[in-house]
């Protein structure tokens, strides 16, 4: 039996807090059968009590390559409650995918993105884990046919959103955050393209539930609405005016105006998170499908580290793909 997304997610986790204990907590939040089944991980990186953070799905490779991408819980796409969930926790979403040595990305834009890293010279073995917006999964799944190249070829590896090439080699928060900004950009820039030149349909709900427990701290904006019915909206493309290039935009919807405002610069964390760092109270999930959650000291130490340097990296767990003789 192969193993499944969350035992390659244990796997890893345990491997970062081991190589960086004093940099990284872990804070599961229940070990409930709603969260076991295709739960998701919160991460956030933090400096002080500014900060900001990602909600991650992970997808482990089939024998063919490819990711069971248009799952569903309860009749809804898991990459839509994933975009629903990150947008009102506060966090980017993103997917993490975990490979096998079946992928020969020569041409690929993530192996391309390899090169240059000061922790190893491109290699394959760094495809093994890769991180996408989850933009690019939503931007996929608006055709019948899913492009697994165009999904993978988007993704990066992971080790890169810490990887920093500055002099001090230290951590700080400001790489990561770019690196997770620039991610969602080019995701939401692709999926506002095809919304105006090949139509589809979104299916994630337009506004955002009410939680004021995940606004962030001093947070003065509106509450967001609690609706309860999704609205299923048809993107179709407009029709070209001779001189002008109309366009879809994703401006109408307020979830992707929450994902914009946490692109802009690092904030001040939601109290939750805060006491989840200073340790005050058990770790609140903030719904039912959350995990756990990952925190990031990437604040001064006394001694100056490369987090980098010790993320895993390499084809995903290999010793296990071996004993089992499936891909993970």
């Amino acid at each position: 039996m192969a193993p499944t997304e969350e035992a390659f997610t244990a796997y890893h986790l345990q491997d970062i807090q081991q190589a960086h204990a004093d940099r990284v907590s872990i804070r599961p939040f229940t070990h409930s059968q709603e969260a076991l089944n295709g739960a998701d991980w919160e991460w956030w990186f933090f400096s002080g009590g500014v900060g900001f953070g990602m909600r991650v799905q992970a997808k482990r490779a089939k024998l063919n390559g490819s990711y069971e991408l248009r799952y569903r819980v309860d009749d809804r796409l898991q990459s839509d409650l994933l975009i629903e969930d990150a947008a009102a926790a506060g966090c980017l979403p993103a997917y993490v995918f975990y490979n096998h040595k079946n992928w020969h990305p020569a041409q690929s834009l993530a192996y391309a993105a390899c090169v240059g890293c000061s922790h190893g010279k491109a290699d394959q073995r760094q495809l093994g884990c890769t991180i996408v917006s989850a933009l690019v999964v939503q931007r996929a799944l608006l055709r019948s046919r899913v492009s697994m190249p165009y999904v993978r070829s988007r993704s990066r590896p992971w080790h890169h959103i810490l990887c920093d090439e500055s002099p001090s080699g230290s951590p700080n928060l400001n790489t990561p955050h770019q690196r997770l900004r620039d991610l969602y950009w080019e995701a939401a820039a692709e999926l506002e393209n095809a919304l105006t030149e090949e139509g589809g349909e979104l299916s994630i709900r337009r506004e955002l539930r009410s939680d004021s427990a995940n606004a962030p701290s001093g947070n003065s904006e509106r509450p967001w609405r609690r609706r309860r019915d999704r609205d299923r909206v048809r993107r179709r493309p407009t029709q070209a005016v001779p001189g002008e290039h109309p366009r879809e935009d994703l401006e109408g919807w307020t979830i992707y105006r929450r994902f914009e405002a946490l692109t802009r610069q690092p904030a001040l964390l939601p109290d939750r998170v805060r006491a989840m760092i200073d340790e005050r109270e058990l770790a609140l999930r903030p719904d039912a499908r959350a995990a756990g959650a990952v925190l990031v000291d990437l604040g001064p130490l006394e001694r100056a580290d490369t987090l980098a340097a010790g993320w895993p990296h390499t084809l995903v767990s290999e010793e296990i793909h071996t004993e089992q003789g499936e891909t993970g």
